[in-house]
Order: C-alpha cells, then sequence, then structure tokens
C-alpha cells in the first residue's frame, strides 16, 4: 500500500454485503501509529475527512471494485444457505470428519456466526481430489463459487455432501477416534456429580454422543459393524494370550516345565511377547497391523493352520468363522499339546459347551 494510492474501506471488513467506501491513502505509519494507515475519505457525507484505519479495512484497490463486490455477494448468499447449521449434530460431525482429511491446509471449515458452514479449498481441482470428488461436478454445483483468487467457497449442503463422502474413504481412520470418544463419554457418565466442581453436564454429553452416532452413520453401517467385529476379535486375542499363560503356569504347577517351556519357545508371532504388559492395554486402541499379526500367530500355532487377517476388509468372521469354531479349535489345541488333566480344565473354562 502506497500513498496516493485508492482504495475500497469497509469499516468491519468480515461483514459480508456491508458498504464499501472510496477513500485516498495520505500516509503510512507514523509516531505511535506503526502498520496503520492515515486515509482521507472521498465520497460521501464523510468526504473530505481524514481518518487512522487498520490496512485490514481496505479490503479490495478501488479499480477492483466492482469485482470485490460480485464476490461478496456470492459468499453472502452462501452463508445465507449455511450459517443456520452451526451448532447441529451434523455440523460438528462434519468439522469432526473433515478434520481427518491431510494435509489440514488445503480446506477449512468457517465456524463463525456469520459463516459457519461454509467450506473453503484453497484450490478446487486439489482439493476435490483431497476428498475423493470430480472437481467438474462441484464446479457446476450452484452452491459452488470460485472468487477472483481462486479460493472455492462450498455452502452447508455441498460441505455436508463431501464430508459424508469423505467419512466413507476415511472410516477406518474414524472408527477408532469415534469409538474413543464415546468410551470417554460412556466413562464420564459413570462418575459422581455430586460435587460442584465435577459436576456433570448430561446435555453436553448427549449432544457429543448425537454427534458421533452421525459421524458413524455416515461412515456406512456394513463399516462400522465390521470394526465391532474387529474390536471383538481383538479383545479375544488378548483373552487367548491370557489363557497361554495360565496353561504355561498350570504346567509348571504340574510338574510339566519342559512342556511348558517348549510351548513358550514354539510359536513365533507378536503374541510372544509378555502377556501380562501386552494385555494392558486397551485392545479397543490396538492398530489393524498388531491385530493381524497376533491373530495370524494365534491362529497358525493353535487353531490348526487358522488365519485371522487385521483388516477391515478381510475379517474371519465373514469368512464363515465364528466364535463357536475358535471355541472348538481351542479345546482340540489344549486336549492334544497338554496333559489331560491340564488340557481338560483350562479348555473347559476357556470356551465352555
Amino acid at each position: 500500500m502506497e500513498i496516493g494510492e485508492h482504495w475500497a474501506y469497509r469499516a468491519r471488513p468480515k461483514e459480508l454485503g456491508a458498504a464499501v467506501r472510496q477513500v485516498e491513502i495520505v500516509r503510512v505509519g507514523g509516531s505511535g501509529r506503526s502498520g496503520w494507515l492515515h486515509v482521507r475519505f472521498l465520497e460521501g457525507d464523510d468526504g473530505g475527512l481524514q481518518e487512522w484505519v487498520n490496512p485490514s479495512s481496505l479490503v479490495a484497490r478501488w479499480e477492483d471494485v466492482e469485482a470485490f463486490r460480485a464476490d461478496d455477494a456470492n459468499e453472502l448468499a452462501l452463508a445465507e444457505a449455511s450459517r443456520a447449521v452451526r451448532g447441529s449434530a451434523d455440523f460438528e460431525a462434519a468439522r469432526m470428519v473433515l478434520g481427518f482429511v491431510r494435509p489440514k491446509s488445503k480446506l477449512r471449515l468457517r465456524r463463525g456466526v456469520s459463516d459457519a458452514g461454509i467450506l473453503e479449498l484453497s484450490r478446487l481441482e486439489e482439493g476435490a481430489r483431497l476428498v475423493g470428488m470430480d472437481a467438474a461436478e462441484l464446479r457446476s454445483d450452484p452452491m459452488v463459487y470460485e472468487n477472483r483468487d481462486g479460493l472455492c467457497l462450498a455452502a452447508w449442503p455441498v460441505t455436508e455432501r463431501i464430508a459424508r463422502v469423505v467419512a466413507v474413504r476415511l472410516a477406518e481412520d474414524i472408527l477408532p477416534e469415534v469409538d474413543r470418544r464415546q468410551q470417554a463419554i460412556d466413562q464420564e457418565r459413570t462418575q459422581s456429580s455430586w460435587y460442584s466442581y465435577s459436576r456433570r453436564d448430561d446435555r453436553k454429553l448427549d449432544a457429543e454422543a448425537a454427534v458421533l452416532r452421525t459421524v458413524r452413520e455416515w461412515c456406512g453401517q456394513d463399516k462400522a459393524e465390521r470394526y465391532d467385529e474387529l474390536v471383538a476379535l481383538r479383545e479375544e486375542v488378548v483373552r487367548l494370550g491370557k489363557l497361554v499363560e495360565r496353561s504355561v503356569k498350570a504346567l509348571r504347577d504340574r510338574g510339566h516345565g519342559v512342556i511348558a517351556s517348549t510351548i513358550e519357545r514354539e510359536p513365533r508371532g507378536p503374541y510372544l511377547q509378555p502377556w501380562s504388559r501386552r494385555s494392558s492395554v486397551n485392545p479397543r486402541h490396538r492398530s489393524g497391523s498388531d491385530l493381524g499379526g497376533s491373530a495370524s500367530a494365534l491362529g497358525s500355532s493353535f487353531f490348526g493352520g487358522f488365519s485371522f487377517s487385521g483388516r477391515c476388509g478381510c475379517h474371519p468372521l465373514r469368512n464363515g468363522l465364528s466364535w463357536s469354531s475358535v471355541g472348538s479349535a481351542w479345546r482340540l489345541w489344549a486336549v492334544r499339546a497338554l496333559p489331560a488333566t491340564v488340557g481338560s480344565s483350562l479348555s473347559a473354562s476357556a470356551f465352555p459347551t
């Protein structure tokens, strides 16, 4: 900004639709005014008056004012179609889902009172690729606008559609976070709210739970169900590891130390790490790769070649393997590998018939 330039001035630069006035810069900075501009108003009732203003109030060069007004009017239309969604479960769900898109600097969901629900995409082509949508389809939507600087703005109906697409694409990353937050809510509900300093806000918890239900719905019922089965399998792997520890301990207590040592050395898999340490980790928070390695090792060593996969797309329950068959395999291994008394008692306690 230089002395003598004419600019469009708006007292509240972020107030969409507000009037702008032509001003001339007469001084840049000054004693105690570092970074400020001294301008002269050139029209209206204030014509001829001079004032110190913040540079952010000069929103466009005066020769570009018509393009600025066109951008401003279109952005105002998008804001009016979006702002009512602020604070709703769908809005908070979209915030959560879009937070998983990387890099974060390429898109931003506005949260202000005046323009909540508008999604900013730094460049339409690049942003469409990040969210897995067609750029031409987005550009043809009347609720999408590209301003003179190339910034793409999408109103809430398009933002919600984008968030739903992202939720399906990134379900494997989103569902564990949904599960973690749901557990935190459930845990907080169990805490006493008797004392004022720890009073529980049930309405806030209900609102957060509604957001998580919305995100889970957007991820798709099929993927959500597969994730639940994956969590159940993780917990089962941890439980079977503890049973192995009990088997080895029972063998040693009955004088079968050689067999116990053989069982400890024979299999090769991630579950051979001390189970007392690994089982302290919440099985819901272990990665799919950890599950796949542990389950595959357990399957090959104990279940006669059953192979488990930790990926949601290839789940043992989806391939005809039920928990009853897992129980039968465990009992078979216990009877074959352990002495009769130990094997019978452990298999009965692990999977009662």
